[in-house]
């Protein structure tokens, strides 16, 4: 895995640099580049609130956080201990970087009557939380999936369900009007940076074999 942490790195240099580029952006900013009327195309369509919720709660920081956390336990219990640090040092800072991006940003809410309201929110609006959470979290345990011993059927099977629930928050958030797209993708742009940082500190570990070298 040493061969590709470059690539890694090279990654998250670009996320950051987006994600610099969209928090300048968004610094105290009503809606950006036509966001209002995005988000108002969005939710003039046909959604369910049941479902917008129950995304919300499986991209939340808290669940995702405890999740990731017991993640890391079992890892270190395994004795996977690169594993372990790395990942629980990734959601150990979650909340933290997410809180100070925010506070950073000061973005207002979308707020009536530009937007209809369909859930609550009450922090700044910069990066989205559930955006930037639910990429560190699916994220994550796609690259740990792709990193496994699974067979390749279910590496891939993982994969495209983790995209499909971080794709199915940015949805989730707009149409519920909590958050402008540029929120959206800020929270895509950082949680990108933390998981290519994550994925480029983890080399799994190899497992020794018994037996005489041929």
């Amino acid at each position: 895995m040493m061969r590709h942490g470059w690539r890694w790195a090279l990654l998250a240099a670009a996320a950051l640099a987006a994600g610099s580029v969209l928090l300048a952006a968004a610094h105290r900013a009503g809606p950006l580049w036509g966001e209002d009327g995005a988000v108002r195309w969005l939710q003039a369509r046909t959604g369910s609130p049941e479902a917008a919720r129950i995304i919300r709660w499986m991209t939340s920081t808290e669940p995702v956080t405890v999740a990731g956390l017991l993640a890391a336990a079992a890892g270190w219990w395994r004795g996977a201990v690169r594993f372990a640090i790395v990942t629980a040092v990734l959601f150990a800072t979650l909340p933290v970087i997410q809180s100070g991006l925010k506070e950073l940003a000061d973005r207002p809410r979308p707020a009536p009557p530009t937007v209809e309201l369909r859930a609550g929110a009450s922090s700044p609006s910069f990066p989205a939380g559930h955006a930037m959470s639910g990429l560190v979290g699916y994220g994550w345990a796609a690259v740990t999936a792709t990193r496994s011993r699974l067979p390749r059927v279910a590496r891939a099977g993982c994969t495209l369900c983790c995209a499909a629930i971080i794709g199915a928050s940015a949805w989730a958030n707009l149409w519920t009007g909590v958050h402008w797209p540029t929120d959206i993708a800020g929270g895509f742009a950082w949680g990108t940076v933390m998981v290519s940082a994550g994925a480029a500190a983890w080399r799994p570990e190899r497992r020794r074999t018994s037996g005489r070298a041929s």
